[in-house]
């Protein structure tokens, strides 16, 4: 981030922004960079309104008031205008960084753990509206650093899985998903012991086979007592919907089953123990 920002010199390689170099002296006059650090630097016994106002006047920015208060309404702070910093909660005070950020029309936007100690209803609020970004402006890079993989899969095109200090993953998020881990999971729970796993299970593998061909669809199987886990991969969602209501059909009433997805955590464990090295 400080490499990105120009706080530390550049001892090795380069950063390009479309095709440029970002220390380049020829780079375009209207680049900008907009940055959330992980912890809050505001003016506490500011009130939010007038930060974001020390704010334009800091970077050289003339903001009218109509503009001021329209970023603030679209991160839902409007009506904490003229409250103290100090009296808003954690939530409200990482949109106003947000808003800080994003006052001057960035080119790149860095956000550092945005989410951090906030309260699950701003979480969800803050998420929406760097999601909306992509649409209200489609111009803008957006680079996402989280220790949550939910927050990551839930905002994230492309995936960069960093430890030690060294890149050992980078690509899109949908391609990390394929290649690690599996594409659904069928949970099934035996509600009577009478129903034996083995022949349920025997079921399955038949409808899978006849459907996609057994030494590919299925990724892993794990079997107990009184339950079932198989994963399989399948690329169409309309295709694993189909089988799922197919084996539905084809076991036992009293056999509970449920179809997963999978996620960006399950991917990354696989990842993780494929290239062995301790997380961050």
């Amino acid at each position: 981030i400080n490499l990105i920002a120009k706080v530390d010199s550049i001892t090795e390689g380069s950063i390009f922004y479309k095709g440029q170099d970002i220390l380049s002296e020829n780079l375009n006059n209207d680049f900008k960079i907009g940055i959330v650090p992980a912890e809050d630097i505001l003016l506490e016994n500011c009130t939010c309104y007038k930060q974001l106002v020390y704010f334009c006047d800091f970077i050289g920015l003339n903001q009218n008031q109509s503009f001021i208060c329209d970023i603030l309404r679209k991160l839902n702070i409007l009506d904490y205008k003229n409250y103290l910093i100090k009296e808003m909660s954690g939530g409200n005070r990482r949109k106003l960084m947000l808003a800080c950020a994003l006052i001057q029309n960035p080119s790149i936007i860095i956000l550092d753990e945005p989410t951090s100690a906030v309260d699950p209803v701003s979480r969800q609020e803050i998420w929406e509206f760097i999601k909306d970004l992509k649409y209200t402006k489609p111009n803008l890079v957006c680079i996402l650093t989280t220790h949550h993989l939910e927050e990551a899969e839930y905002l994230s095109d492309n995936i960069s899985i960093i430890s030690k200090g060294k890149i050992k993953y980078s690509g899109e998020k949908e391609t990390l998903l394929s290649q690690y881990g599996y594409s659904y999971k069928l949970r099934l729970s035996f509600v009577e012991t009478q129903n034996k796993t083995e022949d349920v299970f025997q079921i399955i593998k038949n409808i899978l086979d006849q459907n996609l061909g057994l030494n590919k669809a299925i990724k892993e199987t794990s079997q107990f007592i009184d339950k079932i886990d198989i994963k399989f991969n399948i690329s169409c969602e309309k295709e694993a919907i189909l089988l799922y209501n197919q084996i539905k059909k084809s076991i036992p009433m009293n056999v509970s089953i449920i179809l997963e997805t999978n996620n960006l955590e399950n991917a990354y464990e696989e990842f993780d123990n494929k290239i062995n090295y301790n997380r961050v």
